[in-house]
C-alpha cells in the first residue's frame, strides 16, 4: 500500500512539475534583406526577421572602400527602414543584424545599391518668338503616371500649373506675359506620390529687340548680313542672331564671314526650335580661304529653293569668295540671288580687284540670266557714291535702264543710316535688275538698313562686341 502510494506520489510530482509550454528562444540573424530607392531619392531597406527575443535590429553601412559603421538602430520586430542621410550617384552597402540584451546576431546577407534618382533631369527653358515659354527635361523613371509642372511669377511661392502624361519630356506655357519673371520646377508623378523635385530653371521673358519690325506678310524681304568672324562671341553670337533674324522676319538671309559649320547649323536648329510658325533651311559654302564663307538661310516654308551653287569658283582675284547663286521660286516669280563678299582693302590693288569682280558679274548675268530677276547683294566692300574715275560698280551705274542700285538712297543719305560705322561708310548693297524696277516702286516694297544695334540696350557695344560690325541691309519687294 504505502509502495503504490509512494509511486502515485512520483508521478503526481512529474506531473506538476512538467516541462515549459512557451516557444525556445531563437537569436537567428536577419535574411533576405534587400534595398531599393525611394522616390524622394532615399534607401529603403526590408529584410526577414527569424528572431523572437530580439530588442532592436542594428543597421551598418559603408561606402566604397570604408569600413562597415552602424548608421541606427530600430525597435523589436522592424522588418523595415529608410535611410534618409544619402547622396544622389554614391555607391551604398548594408547590412542588419538582431541585437538581444547580452547579444548579438550573426550579420544578414550583404546588399549593394547605386542612389540614382527617378525625378526628372536636365529641366530647361525657353521662350519662341510668340512669347511662349517651352519647357524640356529628361525622364528618369519608366513608372511615373505623369508629370507635376509648378511654376511660380516673380519671385512668388510655387504652384502647381498643370500635369501631363506619363513619358512625356516636354510643355508648353502658354499662359505667360513679357515683362515678368518666371521661375520652373517639374517631379514625376508615382501612383499617389511625387518624385523629388528636378533642378529649378528661370527665365525673364522680355520682349526681343521690341520695336524692330522688318519683314512683311506683302513683300519678298531679302537680307544680306555680314556676320563678322561668325560667331564672333560663340554661342552667345547664335543666341543674338536667332533672335535678331526671327524679329527682322525675312524670307532670306544672304550672310558673309560664316565661320563655324557647326555654330551655323545651331543657328538653323534654334530658329527652328523657337519659330512655331515657319520651317527653316540653310547652305554654306565651305571653299573661301580661312573658313571666311558665304552662306543662305530662308524660310523652306515660305520659298522654294530651286538650286545654290558658287560661280567663278577659280578667279580667286576678282572673287576671294566664290559668288554663291541660289535660284528661288515666290509667289510665282523665279529670282535669282547672287551674293558677294568682295576684297577689303582701300584704294589700288584691291580697288582694281572689286573692280574686276563687278564687270565679271555683270557679263555673267548678261549671257547665263539676260530675262531672269536677278538680285545682287552681299558687303561689296566700297561706295557706291565714289567718283566715276574711282568707282568700281561703274559697269552697273552706267547701264541704268539694266541695273539699279536699291540701296543708293541709303548710300546717298546721312551716315547713321549706313552699314559699317565703324568708319562711317555704307558697304553693303542691294542691286536688281531691270526684271525687277516696277517691282521695287511698288507701295510696300523698299531698302534699308536693319539698325539693330539701336534696339539693345547697350546699342552699339553691345553688337558690335556680340553680333558684328556691319548692320544689316534688307530688300521689300512686293510681287
Amino acid at each position: 500500500m504505502i509502495k503504490i502510494f509512494l509511486m502515485l506520489l512520483i508521478v503526481i510530482l512529474l506531473i506538476s512539475c512538467g516541462t515549459t509550454t512557451g516557444p525556445a528562444a531563437n537569436k537567428d540573424a536577419p535574411t533576405n534583406l534587400i534595398a531599393f530607392s525611394t522616390v524622394n531619392d532615399q534607401i529603403q531597406l526590408e529584410w526577414e526577421d527569424n528572431s523572437n527575443v530580439e530588442i532592436g535590429f542594428i543597421i551598418e553601412r559603408k561606402q566604397a572602400d570604408l569600413e562597415f559603421a552602424a548608421i541606427d538602430t530600430t525597435s523589436a520586430d522592424a522588418v523595415e527602414f529608410l535611410d534618409t542621410q544619402v547622396e544622389l550617384e554614391n555607391v551604398y552597402t548594408y547590412r542588419v543584424s538582431a541585437l538581444f540584451n547580452n547579444d548579438v546576431s550573426d550579420f544578414s546577407n550583404e546588399v549593394t545599391i547605386e542612389l540614382t534618382s527617378i525625378s526628372p533631369t536636365n529641366l530647361t527653358a525657353y521662350s519662341t518668338a510668340n512669347y511662349e515659354v517651352i519647357l524640356d527635361w529628361e525622364d528618369r523613371c519608366s513608372e511615373e503616371t505623369g508629370f507635376v509642372i509648378e511654376r511660380k511669377t516673380n519671385d512668388l511661392e510655387f504652384v502647381i500649373i498643370d500635369t501631363t502624361s506619363a513619358n512625356t519630356i516636354e510643355f508648353p506655357d502658354e499662359n505667360v506675359e513679357t515683362g515678368n519673371h518666371y521661375s520652373y520646377r517639374v517631379a514625376a508623378l508615382i501612383a499617389d506620390e511625387i518624385s523629388a523635385w528636378s533642378n529649378e530653371v528661370s527665365i525673364e521673358l522680355a520682349v526681343w529687340l521690341n520695336g524692330l519690325e522688318f519683314g512683311t506678310e506683302q513683300t519678298l524681304d531679302i537680307v544680306t548680313w555680314n556676320v563678322q568672324n561668325f560667331p564672333k562671341a560663340g554661342q552667345t553670337t547664335v543666341d543674338y542672331l536667332t533672335q535678331a533674324m526671327l524679329v527682322i522676319d525675312a524670307e532670306v538671309y544672304a550672310l558673309q564671314e560664316i565661320e563655324s559649320a557647326s555654330y551655323f547649323n545651331t543657328l538653323l536648329e534654334q530658329l527652328n526650335l523657337l519659330d512655331t510658325e515657319n520651317s527653316w533651311a540653310g547652305y554654306r559654302a565651305n571653299s573661301a580661304a580661312y573658313d571666311i564663307n558665304l552662306a543662305y538661310i530662308y524660310k523652306e516654308s515660305s520659298i522654294q529653293m530651286n538650286d545654290v551653287y558658287e560661280i567663278y569658283e577659280n578667279d580667286w582675284s576678282a572673287f576671294p569668295r566664290s559668288p554663291l547663286v541660289m535660284e528661288l521660286s515666290y509667289l510665282g516669280h523665279d529670282i535669282v540671288i547672287i551674293a558677294n563678299h568682295l576684297k577689303a582693302g582701300g584704294t589700288g590693288e584691291d580697288e582694281a580687284r572689286r573692280l574686276d569682280a563687278c564687270g565679271k558679274l555683270d557679263t555673267y548675268i548678261l549671257q547665263n540670266l539676260p530675262d531672269a530677276e536677278v538680285v545682287v547683294l552681299g558687303d561689296l566692300n566700297d561706295s557706291l557714291t565714289d567718283p566715276v574715275s574711282s568707282n568700281v560698280f561703274v559697269d552697273f551705274l552706267d547701264k541704268p535702264d539694266e541695273y539699279v542700285f536699291a540701296d543708293m538712297e541709303i548710300a546717298q543719305g546721312p551716315t547713321a543710316y549706313w552699314s559699317y560705322p565703324s568708319w562711317p561708310s555704307h558697304l553693303d548693297h542691294i542691286l536688281i535688275t531691270n526684271e525687277l524696277f516696277e517691282e521695287l516702286e511698288n507701295a510696300n516694297s523698299g531698302c534699308e538698313t536693319i539698325l539693330v544695334d539701336e534696339y539693345l540696350d547697350g546699342g552699339w557695344y553691345e553688337y558690335d562686341n556680340h553680333i558684328s560690325d556691319h548692320r544689316p541691309v534688307g530688300l521689300k519687294l512686293e510681287l
